[in-house]
Order: structure tokens, then sequence, then C-alpha cells
């Protein structure tokens, strides 16, 4: 099971080149957040976004991401600095902290305490594409949406945020087939999840 953003925009496509490789394994792929599926064995193996620690669970860190605001190029061309994302509506996700990101900008503002919270960052990235407001957003989930021009960035600045990991129950370990799947999602994350270069 794997976020909806990262199983859709990350995932997907290299379980069609796994698959292509080994034409005799069978996927069932899901959507989840939470720890639940894992923890009941309802699901093998996760790819979630966190912290360094995941209970109950092993886990294989795939990379470290940076994030930093995106927005529909008409908004973008009405903004300058990072000073003027004080008159707009900012886009918010849990996972996402838009403090830490003005910090780095160089500006003191507490976390949004308004603005449309979206638990779903494919959501929120639509809803940018959209034009109804400013998204924080995740460097590997914004891609896609910067290369074809759906969405730019409007400022350089950026900020190191949470990872996303492959976590899976211990028991994992005695599966070989399980076990050579998540050492080649970790090898094919090594070979390049780099935040997209700023580009307005």
């Amino acid at each position: 099971s794997a976020a909806p953003a990262l199983g859709s925009q990350w995932l997907v496509g290299r379980i069609a080149a796994y698959q292509e490789l080994h034409p005799d394994l069978e996927f069932v792929i899901g959507s989840a957040t939470g720890l639940g599926p894992l923890l009941a064995g309802e699901a093998d193996i996760g790819l979630r976004y966190g912290e360094e620690e995941w209970p109950g669970l092993l886990a294989w860190k795939l990379f470290e991401e940076r994030v930093f605001p995106v927005c529909s190029p008409l908004l973008a061309a009405q903004l300058q600095t990072p000073v003027d994302l004080d008159r707009c509506r900012l886009l918010r996700h849990p996972l996402l902290s838009w403090q830490r990101w003005f910090a780095a900008a160089g500006l003191q503002r507490e976390e949004p305490a308004r603005g449309p919270l979206y638990e779903d960052a494919r959501l929120m990235l639509e809803g940018a594409v959209a034009g109804h407001g400013v998204a924080l957003m995740a460097g590997s989930l914004a891609a896609p949406y910067l290369a074809d021009g759906r969405l730019v960035r409007p400022f350089a600045e950026d900020c190191p945020d949470r990872s996303f990991y492959v976590v899976a129950p211990p028991a994992i370990q005695e599966r070989p087939a399980a076990m050579a799947f998540i050492r080649w999602l970790v090898r094919r994350a090594d070979q390049g999840a780099a935040a997209p270069a700023y580009s307005r």
C-alpha cells in the first residue's frame, strides 16, 4: 500500500518496470496513509512519508524531501517575493509545515490557521492547478506538474522536510521475493529523486 500521491506519481511506473523483469509476480496495490493495513497484516509492504521512527515495523529510507511553494503560472505572475504570500490563500497539508518554509525564506510567520486543509497531496496539487491558492509541496510529487507547466515555483527557496520510506512488518524478512523488491525500490530511489531545479 502507498500514500496516494506517491503511489500514483512514483510507485506505479516502477512496479510496471519490476514486473517486466519478474513477470511471474503479481501485485495488489492499494492506497493508504496510516499504518493500520501493515500492522493488521492486510498489506505486506507500504510506502509512507514521515520521520525515522516506525514502531512495530522495519523501515528503509527511499529519499529525503525538500518542500517549496507551487502555484499556477497566472498566480505566480502576481508574486515577486515571499512576503507577497501574506495576501494569498495558502493550501495546507497536515504533514507539511509552512512555518518551516517561511523560516528558510527568512520570514517569521506562524503556521497558517486558515486556508483549505488537504489530506491528499494529489488533491492539493490539483487545487493549486485550478488557481485556488499556493500549495507547499514535496519536490518529488510536484515534479510532473512543474515539468509540463501546470504549476511553477514562484520562489527559489526550499527547505528539508520528512522522508519517504518503505515500511514492512518484521516477518517480511522471511520472504525473499518481497525483500528483493524492497532492495530494488531503494536502489531505484537512489538513482534519482532530487527535487526539481528552480525555474519560474
